[in-house]
């Protein structure tokens, strides 16, 4: 298990040891430990970046897990992404324009921060830093892209099942393991905003898969007896999710 706090010494940390994540060249993890402004640590249910307001800074995520949203006029919520122990916070942020973007903790996070005007700055001159950026951006791109398939075009059990699968997917890769359980602190209500569903839809949604014993959600865990199964029912491919940088 992964320390409450990251080290000082960018190329100390445990998250790059991760099977998913890429690594980069002693000099340019040597800037970044300069770069660094700090850590945040922010409490389950912690507002790490207001919506709709600007941002000077972005996040690893270093221990936890968060997620980025979007609110209606309304007050509606729509979840775009959640970020789990590597992800990036903030990749929207670096352009110049507010998104009207926010983030909150799902658990306890601790997070690494970086100016966002500084970063940009370093990756004018670095270009193994500005590759990552733009991965990390495309990588964006690719899940929102999932997303908007699976919330126009998708059923509600489908739209479970790519969520599900996806969820379960990043842990395995990230800790290069096999195994048909894992961590899942999503709640109905965060499945929902995700999914553009209500709790109920997703709470018969989650039934029909338990009923023919592909998925199982109870108690914080996931369980997926056949994810194979389950992927070729729900027409999904992990191939958005493959190994990528960590800043």
């Amino acid at each position: 298990m992964l320390p409450a706090v990251p080290p000082r010494d960018c190329a100390l940390c445990g998250v790059r040891q991760l099977a998913l994540f890429q690594s980069f060249p002693p000099d340019v993890l040597g800037r970044l430990s300069v770069l660094r402004r700090g850590v945040r640590m922010v409490p389950a249910g912690g507002q790490i970046v207001p919506p709709g307001q600007p941002a000077a800074e972005v996040f690893t995520v270093f221990r936890g897990w968060a997620f980025s949203y979007r609110l209606t006029h309304e007050g509606r919520r729509q979840i775009l992404d959640f970020h789990l122990p590597g992800d990036l916070i903030g990749a929207e942020f670096l352009a110049a324009a507010p998104t009207g973007a926010g983030a909150d903790a799902l658990t306890a996070v601790s997070l690494c921060a970086f100016d966002a005007a500084l970063l940009m700055q370093a990756a004018a001159d670095m270009p193994p830093l500005a590759a990552a950026l733009t991965w990390m951006v495309a990588r964006e791109e690719a899940v929102l892209a999932e997303r908007l398939t699976a919330v126009g075009r998708r059923s509600a059990a489908d739209r479970l099942g790519h969520l599900l699968l996806e969820m379960w997917t990043r842990q395995r890769l990230r800790e290069g393991e096999d195994g048909a359980e894992c961590r899942f602190p999503l709640t109905n209500q965060h499945m929902a905003d995700v999914l553009g569903l209500s709790p109920e839809h997703v709470s018969r949604s989650l039934a029909q898969w338990r009923h023919r014993q592909l998925a199982f959600v109870d108690s914080g865990r996931l369980r997926l007896p056949d994810a194979a199964q389950l992927a070729e029912l729900c027409d999904w491919t992990p191939g958005y999710l493959h190994p990528r940088p960590i800043l």
